[in-house]
């Protein structure tokens, strides 16, 4: 997934599509004990990270949105989401996998949605990003990076927090 790569809105949609289908393996696959356990370098349970990767989708597609609408990427720094994600954490502490799962499925599918009444030509506008350091990043660059990427690297880290398990081609944990 180089971000060197230009993509259409349908491939970078698939990608988006595969993330979420992925996390949902994930969420329908997780014994009771391994959604309990806390996520090695994560201070947080998988539920938890889980259900962070859910959650995440709007705030994703909000900043892909005021970029492509040529407002710039938005003044987000990482204490900015460090803030959020401790406020997150606190506050999904018990949360379940059957709310983790529809909330999901509902973020995911809007974005799908929203993602979708992108342009290809969107997808290369780009702004100086507080997040990077100030350094430019593109439309798709922003959907890859901060929706596929950051989905991909929970559930590696989830992956190796309970026992090195991975994803096989079906989406089954093997």
């Amino acid at each position: 997934m180089s971000s060197d790569v230009i993509l259409t809105v349908a491939q970078l949609l698939a990608q988006v599509e595969e993330a979420a289908a992925a996390t949902s393996a994930v969420i329908e696959k997780c014994s009771e004990e391994e959604w309990e356990t806390v996520v090695a370098d994560e201070e947080r349970t998988v539920g938890v990270v889980l259900h962070h990767i859910a959650y995440a989708f709007p705030f994703v597609v909000e900043w892909v949105s005021q970029l492509a609408w040529g407002e710039g990427a938005p003044a987000v720094t990482y204490d900015d989401v460090h803030a959020i994600n401790h406020q997150h954490a606190a506050a999904q502490a018990n949360v379940a996998p059957a709310a983790t799962l529809a909330l999901l499925q509902t973020n995911a599918s809007t974005a799908q949605r929203q993602l979708g009444q992108l342009t290809d030509a969107d997808l290369q506008i780009s702004a100086h990003f507080p997040l990077i350091g100030g350094n430019p990043i593109s439309v798709q660059q922003m959907v890859q990076w901060f929706l596929v990427n950051h989905v991909h690297n929970h559930i590696a880290a989830i992956y190796q927090t309970i026992g090195g398990k991975q994803l096989d081609h079906d989406g089954q944990i093997r």
